[in-house]
Formats: structure tokens, C-alpha cells, sequence
């Protein structure tokens, strides 16, 4: 037998109230649940296209960096050196010179720049790109980047960004109280980066094979990719194979070995349907209480049963006065504590061998949990190999 203790904040005066968490997890030996489990469902087939669980393997999208200067902000921008010495810069560029002392703060921002630039990106393209104030602006509301570069990890200037900012966030407030949402301090310029500089991608490997990365890796899903892949294309002699759990690879006759054959092999196979892996997996959120379960999860014969273990106490100051005619007496203050201890235990749940993460949920739910509560019940449930999935807790 397992048991957890959880135990809250007690106040240090008026009500305190500590809540006492026991679990207990046994393996059901005998009976007739643990005798004739019910048998394990059927797990639906997911059918996908190809295009959508694949990219190429040898074509990956690139970080691009800068640092760039925010202006037209209202009072919320910053105030600190680096951000009145790139003012001053800016302004020196264009042929007028502004000491970083004599510009008043809030009206712009030093930020950091971030972009992905995707692959096969041409001259002229534009994508997003995200600035985060790097100063101690309250707000990028309202403020346009002005124009700066963008480097790859080699130091070279693939793109320009510039343009006005879109915040998912807001900022208010006064000399006693502020209210914000999200993050004010983060934007992005929608289509604002332009690339001025191509970046050389092929479809074709070194080998001279088309290789295609899982997006989510797994055997199962790398090898109903090649079987469909190599069905569809083995009247022009082409081979796919599963290298691993996230590569499949396509290797071609010399004479298909080019790059505008390689763009009507990828046009021909990315409607293909392939079978999928559902993941094993249970995701709980411990803010929302959200319980994300895939379908092939299965959990083994147990029992589960809560105690819930209330400690209530309660302090009060009392005034006490002295009796009349004693000399010496004074008037003291005394603390009176009150305890109360309550019990609560939830009805055995028996969970019967094959069961699944719904079934589960269904008994748990007559149990009224928490949300901490049934995370405590998955981790419990997976720490004694009962869960026979992969438990995430956000």
C-alpha cells in the first residue's frame, strides 16, 4: 500500500485549514475482475495524408536574429541607457546628432528580433517576424520596428524587417495600481520581414534520394510510410525504406534523380493516405484540470480509494481582565485555539483489467477530485506500473 501526504498553508492566526492526501493502490489477485478482465478495445485506425506527418529531411527552417528599435510608443517604451543610445544612433544616421541625455524615455524600445525563415525562400518572400522589449518598456502597443537586419548563425544578412507591431496584450494603469494581460512587452510585425537574400535548398540528399522526417516519430507510423510510398511508386523503380523511427527514405533511379523530378514525386505522394500511431500518452494540466488521454492507453487490474483528511484550527485572542480588588492585576491578551478534525473516505473503485483512461475517469468522477487530486491518482497509477502510458503533467 501506497500513501501520499499533501499539506497546505496553515494561516498563522484566524482559520488555518490542513488537507491530508492518501492514496491507496492493490493489485486485485483474485476475483472475478482480476479472473476475466475485460478484453482490450479495438484502437481506430488514423488515416492521414502524407504531407502532413512528413517534411524534407535535408530542407530545415532557420532562426534568424537581430536587434531592432520600436518608436511611436505612447509613454510606454523605455527609459534605460541602451534603449536612448540606439534613439540616438537612429537619429544619427540620418544626419542629425542627439546626445543619449537629452531624449526623454517612453516613447521607444530596444528589442530582440526572431524569425524562421522557411525553407525554398526566394528573393521578395515575407514572413513574420516576433520583437521582445529587451529594456524596461511596460508596453509595445502601438509602435512601429524600424527598419533592421536579420542574420542566420552565420552572420549573414538574409532578411529586413520593419513595420507596425501587434501585441495579443494590453497594459493600464496609474501611480497605485496597474492591470496587464498576456505579455504587452512581446509583439509581432505580420508579414514584416522580406527576404533580400536566398537561402539554397534541395529536395534531393547528397545521395541523390528523397528522405522525409517524421514529424512525430514512430515505428509504426516510419514503416506504413515507406509500405505506402513504395506501393505507389514501384512501377518507376523507386525503393522506400524505413531508415528509424523518424526517417524514411525514397531512393530513386539515376535517370529520376533531379530536382524537378523530385517536386512531381513529392506533388504525386503527398496525398497519400498513411496510417498513423496513436500515442500512449496522458497529458494533465494541473491549472485547468484538463485530462488528455490517447485512445491505445490501458491501465492494469486495481483498486483505487481517497481519503481526505481535513485538520481545521482556529485561533481567537482573548482579552482578559484582572478580578476587581487585586493589586497588580492587569489586562493580558490569551490565545485560544480551537482544533477540528474531519474524515472523509470515497467508496472503493474497483478498475477492472483492459479498462481504459475514460473508463477510469468515469469512476473518478463520482469522487467529485480536484484537479491535484487526480493528478495524484495518474501519478500514483503510473509510478506502480498500473498506467501503461506516458504521464505528462503541464
Amino acid at each position: 500500500m501506497t500513501t501520499n501526504h499533501e499539506t497546505t498553508r496553515i494561516a498563522p492566526s484566524a482559520a488555518g485549514v490542513s488537507r491530508f492526501l492518501g492514496l491507496s493502490l492493490t493489485v486485485l489477485a483474485s476475483g472475478a475482475l482480476a479472473q476475466e478482465p475485460t478484453p482490450a478495445p479495438a484502437t481506430t485506425v488514423i488515416e492521414v495524408p502524407l504531407q502532413q506527418v512528413t517534411r524534407l529531411h535535408n530542407s530545415q527552417p532557420n532562426v534568424l536574429e537581430g536587434i531592432g528599435l520600436v518608436v511611436g510608443l505612447n509613454g510606454t517604451g523605455a527609459g534605460d541607457v541602451a534603449s536612448r543610445l540606439a534613439v540616438s544612433n537612429f537619429v544619427r544616421t540620418h544626419g542629425n546628432n542627439v546626445n543619449p541625455s537629452e531624449l526623454v524615455g517612453g516613447s521607444a524600445a530596444l528589442v530582440q528580433l526572431r524569425a524562421i525563415l522557411p525553407p525554398f525562400s526566394q528573393e521578395g518572400m515575407t514572413f513574420d517576424v516576433t520583437a521582445a522589449s529587451l529594456g524596461d518598456a511596460t508596453s509595445l502597443g502601438g509602435g512601429m520596428l524600424v527598419q533592421a537586419e536579420l542574420r542566420g548563425v552565420d552572420g549573414e544578412v538574409f532578411a529586413l524587417a520593419s513595420g507596425p507591431l501587434v501585441i495579443g496584450g494590453f497594459a493600464a494603469g496609474g501611480k497605485q495600481a496597474k492591470v496587464s494581460r498576456n505579455h504587452p512587452t512581446v509583439g509581432v510585425v505580420p508579414k514584416g520581414a522580406s527576404v533580400v537574400r536566398e537561402l539554397k535548398s534541395y529536395y534531393l540528399s547528397e545521395a541523390r534520394h528523397l528522405e522525409l522526417l517524421l514529424i512525430n516519430p514512430h515505428e509504426t507510423t516510419a514503416i506504413s510510410i515507406a509500405a505506402r510510398i513504395h506501393e505507389a511508386l514501384r512501377g518507376q523503380g523507386c525503393k522506400a525504406t524505413a531508415l528509424s523511427r523518424s526517417l524514411v527514405r525514397i531512393e530513386l533511379p539515376e535517370a529520376m534523380q533531379k530536382e524537378t523530378i523530385a517536386v512531381d514525386l513529392l506533388a504525386k505522394i503527398g496525398s497519400l493516405k498513411v496510417r498513423v500511431h496513436n500515442p500512449a500518452t496522458v497529458v494533465i494540466n494541473e491549472a485547468t484540470g484538463m485530462v488528455l488521454a490517447g485512445e491505445g492507453v490501458m491501465i492494469s487490474p486495481c483498486t483505487v480509494t481517497l481519503e481526505d483528511l481535513t485538520i481545521s484550527v482556529v485561533q481567537q485572542d482573548e482579552v482578559v481582565q484582572p478580578l476587581p480588588g487585586i493589586n497588580g492585576g492587569v489586562t493580558a491578551i490569551v490565545p485560544r485555539t480551537q482544533i477540528d478534525i474531519t474524515t472523509r473516505k470515497s467508496e472503493l473503485k474497483p478498475v477492472r483489467g483492459g479498462s481504459t483512461v475514460n473508463e477510469l475517469l468515469e469512476n473518478l468522477k463520482a469522487l467529485e477530485l480536484e484537479p491535484r487530486q487526480m493528478i495524484t491518482v495518474f501519478q500514483k497509477l503510473a509510478d506502480n506500473g498500473y498506467l501503461h502510458a506516458e504521464l505528462k503533467v503541464n
